[in-house]
C-alpha cells in the first residue's frame, strides 16, 4: 500500500550501547542487546529494577514495616513545618522509612519506568543529583495511581535516587571504567588547556570550552547617580576544570552518537530524518535502514574510538579493554 508516513527507530538505552562498544564490557552489552541474542529482546531498565527491588527486599526490616503506615500518614499531609517537626522527633525512624516505602512499589511496569529515566541518561554524565531530582520530578507522575501510595516524600525520593545510582555504578563496570579514564585525561593536561577530539570518520573536531568567568565590579553613571554593578568577565576567565572533568564522557558519548547519525543519513539513498539516537524514513525504505543503522555502528567501532581518543592524549595505557567484539554479522543482533 502506498504511504507517505515517516516511522521510526530508536537505540535499546543508546548511551550504554556506546560505552558498551567503547570498552568492550560484554556483560553491559547483552543487557542493550549488541550480542546476538536467539532468545528474548533484552532490557536494561527491568534487569536493573530487578536488581534494585531485591537489594531493597533483603534491606526489609520489621520495625519499618510496622511503623510505615503511621508515619506515611504524618508525611503524606504534612505542610513544610510540621515535616521539620515530623523529622526531627522521629528521627532515624523517618529518614530510613524510604526503603520501606520503595520496596512496597510491586508492580514490575512501574518499578521499570521509576529506574528509566536515571539509567537511559547513566551513558550521558547524569550525576547522583542529577538522578536524585529525576526520581523527584518524575515519580508523581508514574506512581499517581498507586492508591495509597501517590504521595512522593523529597527526603526519600533524594535516598532512593542516591541509592539506584549506586547500585548501577556497582553492576555497570563499562560505564565507570569510561568515566574514569575520560577524568584521567582532563586531569593529566592540569587545567592548563581545553581539552579536544578528533571523532573518527567524520574528522569532526570537538573542543571543551567551559570557562569559570572573573567577576568584576564597574561603576556606571546615568543621569548623574553612580551605581556599582557586578559582572562576570568570560573573556578575562580561567578554565573551569571540574566542568571539563565532569563533562568529558558524556561528550565524547555524544560526539560518538552524533557520528553515528552522520553515517547513517549519508549511506542511505533515501531521505533520512535523524533527531538524537532517533532515525526514521518512509515505510518502505525502513528494511533497509534496519540494516544500514547496524552497518554504520560496526564500521564507526572498527575505528577503535576508544582507543583513538586515549592516543589522542598520550593516555594509551590508562585503559583495560573487555572481551567484546562486534563482528560483521551485526544484522543478526538485537540492535534497535
Amino acid at each position: 500500500f502506498l504511504s507517505s508516513l515517516p516511522i521510526f527507530i530508536d537505540g535499546s538505552c543508546n548511551g550504554i550501547q556506546h560505552i558498551s562498544a567503547l570498552t568492550g564490557d560484554e556483560v553491559m552489552a547483552r543487557t542493550v542487546n549488541l550480542l546476538p541474542n536467539t532468545e528474548e529482546q533484552q532490557d536494561l531498565y527491568g534487569e536493573i529494577s530487578e536488581i534494585v527491588w531485591n537489594k531493597l527486599e533483603k534491606m526489609r526490616d520489621p520495625e519499618l514495616e510496622r511503623e510505615f503506615d503511621r508515619i506515611y500518614a504524618l508525611v503524606r499531609n504534612a505542610d513544610y513545618e510540621e515535616l521539620k517537626e515530623i523529622r526531627e522527633k522521629e528521627g532515624d525512624l523517618y529518614f530510613n522509612m524510604w526503603k520501606e516505602f520503595w520496596r512496597r512499589y510491586a508492580d514490575k511496569s512501574i518499578r521499570r519506568s521509576i529506574v528509566k529515566r536515571p539509567v537511559m541518561t547513566l551513558g550521558y554524565g547524569v550525576t547522583m543529583s542529577g538522578v536524585k531530582n529525576q526520581i523527584r520530578d518524575d515519580t508523581p507522575d508514574i506512581v499517581k495511581n498507586v492508591k495509597g501510595m501517590e504521595h512522593i516524600d523529597y527526603v526519600w525520593a533524594g535516598s532512593f535516587g542516591k541509592f539506584l545510582f549506586q547500585t548501577c555504578y556497582e553492576e555497570l563496570d563499562g560505564l565507570k571504567n569510561v568515566i574514569e579514564a575520560t577524568k584521567n585525561v582532563v586531569t593529566m593536561q592540569k587545567g592548563e588547556r581545553h581539552l579536544q577530539w578528533t571523532v573518527p570518520v567524520t574528522g569532526l573536531i570537538v573542543k571543551q570550552a567551559y570557562i569559570r568567568p572573573k567577576d568584576k565590579r564597574i561603576r556606571l553613571t546615568f543621569m548623574g547617580k553612580t551605581e556599582l554593578w557586578g559582572i562576570k568577565s568570560f573573556k578575562e576567565g580561567s578554565i573551569n576544570y571540574s566542568r571539563e572533568v565532569l563533562s568529558v564522557a558524556p561528550n565524547f558519548v555524544h560526539s560518538l552518537d552524533a557520528a553515528h547519525i552522520s553515517m547513517v543519513i549519508k549511506s542511505s539513498p533515501f531521505t533520512v530524518v535523524g533527531i538524537h539516537d532517533s532515525v526514521g524514513c518512509l515505510v518502505a525504505d525502513m528494511p533497509q535502514l534496519f540494516s544500514i543503522v547496524r552497518e554504520e555502528f560496526y564500521n564507526l567501532y572498527c575505528h577503535h574510538p576508544f582507543t583513538m581518543f586515549l592516543r589522542e592524549h598520550k593516555c594509551n595505557d590508562a585503559f583495560e579493554k573487555g572481551n567484546l567484539v562486534l563482528t560483521k554479522e551485526l544484522s543478526n543482533y538485537a540492535f534497535i
